[in-house]
């Protein structure tokens, strides 16, 4: 009977190792969070973020949200790379954040038109990917909301399905 609980325990925790690393999650959720011509800068420290069970109750992301709030206990590091291609900078120290917010508006209005460009300053938390329901869930902070996103990720082709995005708060 012991080895019976122990084995169901193991399956249960197993559920949660991830067939993908974070940066491999990420790096196919945040060309989702770019807009048009956008590109996001991204805090290379990630949000920590307690969600409370309410959410996607209609997804039954219960052992989820729970796996979601151990893994995002403490902000981290991000070790993904920038890809300008896929339309996200990740924001080492702070560098492009600070300049930005150091210019007045109008300089930033200069800057976006000189250069057909607009920036989108986010962090986000690390995604938590359930293999069984092929479902991932990640937070994002975007300074006037606060957004946790809910995909249905497709094991044959690796594209990300958003199922579900629920405002969390807004400023």
């Amino acid at each position: 009977m012991f080895s019976y609980v122990l084995f169901m325990l193991i399956m249960h925790s197993a559920t949660f190792l991830s067939l993908y690393s974070d940066d491999e999650l990420l790096s196919l959720i945040l060309p989702k969070l770019s807009e048009h011509d956008d590109i996001l800068v991204v805090n290379s420290k990630t949000d920590r973020w307690n969600l409370k069970e309410s959410y996607y109750n209609g997804f039954d992301c219960q052992p989820l949200i729970r796996q979601f709030t151990e893994k995002n206990q403490e902000s981290v590091e991000l070790t993904l790379k920038s890809d300008l291609s896929k339309g996200y900078f990740i924001d080492k120290n702070g560098t492009i954040t600070n300049k930005y917010n150091s210019k007045s508006s109008y300089e930033k209005w200069l800057l976006r038109r000189e250069n057909l460009i607009s920036f989108r300053f986010i962090s986000v938390s690390l995604p938590v990917y359930d293999k069984q329901r092929n479902l991932v869930l990640i937070y994002k902070n975007s300074a006037v909301t606060g957004e946790v996103l809910c995909y249905k990720f497709n094991n044959t082709n690796g594209a990300l399905e958003e199922l579900k995005t629920e405002l969390v708060w807004i400023e």
